[in-house]
């Protein structure tokens, strides 16, 4: 997962902002899922990342007109490494017409939106010029956010190394993403410092 990490946290940190572009009829402003994909399109291919979705289950209310859908994304690194989530999302097409047949692509287009908006940790605003300490702490939200995220990874694969050279070599080749970590924060390295010494010991026998 090295790479992969690597290349997500770089991509990560070129997705800053995007802009709400978008407005509904009650005047509501958002991102719009084009604004979002057109925004991390080229960090993604900049960084060897592509981003799969899988639509795994769809259910349809006809009283509502509403789709409720249920996705797993895969994140594929050019290395051959890949990371797999989930996400559900909901979509409603009814008006005074009746229902129409439009929401089951609500409801992916939303999902998809959040998926990157979430992977990526982007901060969205209607104005960047006069909201720079609100996007300044968003942006530090969404570091955290991918820290602990790439912290969890690691203290996963560090749990699962079945041997102490395996455990060694993994620990050798993610480096960089530890020093990255170890510089955001002391506690997130120590816990991880912790699962490597305690799988150390498992590994010899000593526990």
């Amino acid at each position: 997962m090295k790479n992969l990490i690597q290349s997500l946290i770089k991509a990560a940190k070129d997705c800053g902002y995007v802009q709400k572009l978008g407005k509904n009829p009650m005047g509501y402003s958002y991102a719009t899922e084009a604004s979002v994909v057109a925004h991390v399109r080229e960090s993604l291919l900049e960084n060897g990342l592509v981003l799969v979705p899988d639509l795994i289950q769809h259910t349809f209310d006809p009283a509502l007109g509403l789709s409720e859908v249920f996705i797993k994304y895969t994140l594929f690194h050019e290395s051959g490494e890949m990371l797999e989530f989930k996400m559900a999302g909901q979509g409603m097409d009814k008006n005074s017409k009746g229902i129409g047949d439009k929401a089951i692509y609500k409801a992916i287009t939303g999902t998809n939106k959040y998926a990157l908006l979430k992977l990526f940790a982007i901060a969205t605003g209607d104005d960047p010029e006069n909201e720079k300490e609100d996007n300044r702490a968003k942006l530090e939200t969404g570091a955290a956010v991918l820290m602990e995220n790439s912290a969890k990874l690691i203290i996963e694969f560090l749990s699962e190394c079945k041997s102490v050279p395996e455990l060694e070599k993994y620990w050798k080749d993610n480096l960089v993403t530890l020093k990255q970590i170890q510089s955001y924060s002391s506690d997130l390295y120590t816990q991880i410092l912790s699962e490597f010494g305690k799988t150390k010991k498992t590994l010899k026998g000593e526990v």
